[in-house]
């Protein structure tokens, strides 16, 4: 059987494939937070993906990676800004790793927009064979309001494995919460998606 998480990127790719221009104005979408406590002794690990709101269906979520943190260099967000294939796992002689201060500010924002008005909306409980090592991962989902670049992302073979290839996303500016979201239709099919079975690791 076919991992829903691949057919879900798939899709993603179908979805965005005939799109020429690699940068959105501002739109709509939901940023999903997959936030994971493995035990007591790990810390917690926060992974996130994104959902164009005109894309939500009742059973189908295009959902993509949505990079948070500088994972990627400046030269890698250049290239997605144009629409190539970046692997921001792989070091190369073109990596700039400086980003403007506006940038930066505009990063952090982001990320205490997302952190302040994220809603839980599944809790996933994976018990191993033993009781310590209960491990509990808590969804999330935050709709927002903001522009972004995307493009394919591709990891070497020794590790594709562990990371998911497909659709990311990169912050580019102007993110607000967008709080009529929760009075849609759309928002239903957030809250009662299914998000047990995917493979949400994308990142460190």
């Amino acid at each position: 059987m076919i991992n829903s998480c691949k057919i879900l990127v798939l899709l993603s790719f179908l979805f965005y494939q005939d799109i020429v221009a690699q940068i959105t104005n501002e739109k709509e979408y939901v940023v999903i937070t997959f936030e994971r406590a493995e035990n007591k002794v790990h810390r917690l690990k926060r992974y996130y993906w994104i959902i164009p709101s005109d894309s939500i269906r009742s059973k189908n979520l295009l959902m993509a990676s949505l990079y948070m943190e500088t994972y990627f260099d400046k030269s890698e967000f250049e290239e997605c800004c144009r629409g190539g294939t970046i692997d921001v796992l792989e070091s190369s002689g073109n990596d700039t790793v400086s980003f403007s201060n506006d940038y930066n500010i505009a990063l952090k924002q982001l990320n205490e927009l997302v952190f302040k008005n994220r809603k839980r909306v599944q809790t996933i409980i994976h018990q191993w064979y033993n009781p310590k090592y209960e491990e509990i991962t808590q969804v999330y989902a935050t709709p927002i309001i903001g522009s972004f670049c995307y493009c394919m992302q591709k990891f070497s073979h020794l590790i594709k494995n562990y990371f998911q290839e497909g659709i990311v996303f990169l912050p580019l500016s102007s993110f607000r919460y967008n709080d009529n979201f929760w009075k849609s239709d759309k928002s239903k099919a957030i809250e009662c998606f299914d998000y047990s079975s995917l493979k949400y690791v994308n990142t460190h």
